[in-house]
């Protein structure tokens, strides 16, 4: 009886070590990792809440090979140099919804409608980090930088000028009162110019321009024009582009900023909301009309050259041209990423990728047949 009790015990104790795991009463050997290895740390993600979000774009950038997008997340960050394969690298999430943004060097100024204005440091794009805020007053739209001065489109309560020498401590300077909706604002030397809706646009010197640096400037010009002035971009020639919703997009002669002029008007389906203009060519992104590209060699003659629609058709907010290279913020499907060579616009690649739906057999009618016997 005691033999068959130690046979029992000694497999017992026996049986732990033959399976792998630790014997009893001893506690299983840590890993200890080896020389020169590393921590793993995780890089920060999106909340699974918002990720249904980062498909909607209202505004965009191109900046040394990258992309950065407005979006309703905040700030997302996208690798450009193979523009036919798009890859995500770093998203700073901001409350909110993005309108508009700029980068200048390795900081991006974010519009963030009542957020204000977020400043962030991209040098790194894997993790753009917040740097400061900036609470204005209304509803930041966009800004503009002139060297250490950033002016913000905000809302209804005009310009407001700000000094961006150390970005972690913006100091306000300035505001002009434009008496207007402000949407967009452009620098032109040493001459701003500001979108403002149904009231045309509204010029005035720039900051540094003043004798006196702590003075308020005033608007010195304004321009009335037909539809609703939402977007600008100078092309070469002085040339200003107006994308004036309903009424299509303005061609004007800058060349004398305080007396602004009318060149012609090019009608676009659907609305204007974005305009774009590289050497002679210049894109309009018109909504749900898709994107166009015109050239607009003769200024007095816009000519379409091409038109480009998604599929399924999307509202096209604004829009990018830089050579060959056409970059459309869409409302609902991201990034449109389009190729324009000899005339015509096709699509390279969508970000982020749409879903694909998994491939279904197509079911047929057979009948069962029974053996005969």
């Amino acid at each position: 009886m005691r033999l068959h009790l130690r046979l029992h015990l000694r497999l017992l104790l026996a049986a732990p070590l033959l399976l792998g795991a630790p014997s009893v009463g001893r506690a299983a050997p840590a890993s200890v990792p080896g020389p020169g290895a590393t921590k793993a740390t995780k890089t920060p993600r999106v909340p699974k809440r918002l990720r249904t979000l980062l498909g909607r774009t209202y505004n965009l950038r191109y900046h040394r090979g990258r992309g950065y997008l407005a979006t309703t997340v905040g700030l997302r960050i996208v690798n450009l140099r193979r523009p036919g394969r798009p890859k995500a690298l770093g998203t700073l999430v901001i409350p909110g919804s993005v309108n508009g943004l700029v980068v200048d060097g390795p900081t991006a100024y974010v519009a963030a409608g009542p957020h204000g204005v977020v400043l962030a440091n991209v040098s790194n794009p894997l993790k753009p980090a917040r740097l400061a805020r900036i609470d204005t007053p209304g509803s930041a739209n966009a800004v503009a930088v002139d060297g250490k001065t950033l002016y913000v489109a905000d809302g209804s309560f005009g310009i407001g000028i700000y000094d961006v020498t150390a970005p972690r401590k913006p100091t306000r300077l300035a505001k002009v009162e434009t008496g207007c909706y402000t949407r967009d604002v452009v620098v032109h030397g040493r001459w701003i110019i500001v979108a403002c809706g149904r009231k045309g646009l509204v010029v005035f010197r720039s900051h540094r321009s003043g004798k006196r640096k702590k003075a308020w400037p005033k608007p010195l010009y304004r321009l009335k024009l037909a539809g609703d002035a939402r977007s600008l971009s100078f092309g070469p020639g002085r040339t200003l582009y107006v994308a004036a919703g309903e009424a299509g997009f303005h061609v004007l002669d800058a060349r004398r900023p305080r007396r602004l002029k009318r060149v012609s008007t090019a009608k676009v389906p659907d609305f204007a909301h974005g305009v774009s203009a590289w050497g002679a060519s210049v894109a309009v992104a018109g909504g749900e009309g898709g994107v166009h590209l015109f050239n607009c060699r003769r200024r007095n003659r816009p000519r379409l050259v091409s038109t480009y629609k998604s599929t399924p058709n999307r509202s096209a907010n604004k829009i990018f041209l830089r050579r060959g290279l056409v970059l459309v913020a869409y409302d609902a499907s991201g990034l449109h990423i389009l190729k324009s060579a000899k005339g015509r616009l096709t699509l390279r690649a969508i970000f982020p990728a749409p879903p694909t739906r998994p491939k279904t057999r197509p079911k047929t009618n057979r009948k069962k047949t029974k053996k005969k016997k």
